[in-house]
């Protein structure tokens, strides 16, 4: 799983083309080891898959190990809390 911040929402007209899709264009954190509490409790329930990322800290656009900045809105699947 990836976080980031949709900084962008679009969606791109093309002529001859019946294409409705909506775009984002995102900024993808990078992520961290940081954990909200003493000691690494999370761990322990992997089933959660809690992962923490740094606070406005983001990858360079390119970077092979994360998404594409532009990714259909439909696959984005949850809020970040």
């Amino acid at each position: 799983m990836h976080g980031g911040v949709v900084q962008t929402i679009f969606q791109h007209d093309q002529p001859g083309v019946n294409d409705e899709s909506l775009w984002a264009e995102v900024l993808w954190m990078k992520p961290s080891n940081f954990t909200a509490v003493e000691g690494d409790i999370w761990s322990c329930f992997p089933e959660l898959d809690v992962q923490f990322w740094e606070f406005n800290v983001y990858h360079e656009a390119g970077i092979l190990s994360t998404p594409p900045p532009i990714v259909k809105f439909k696959q984005i699947r949850c809020q970040l809390a």
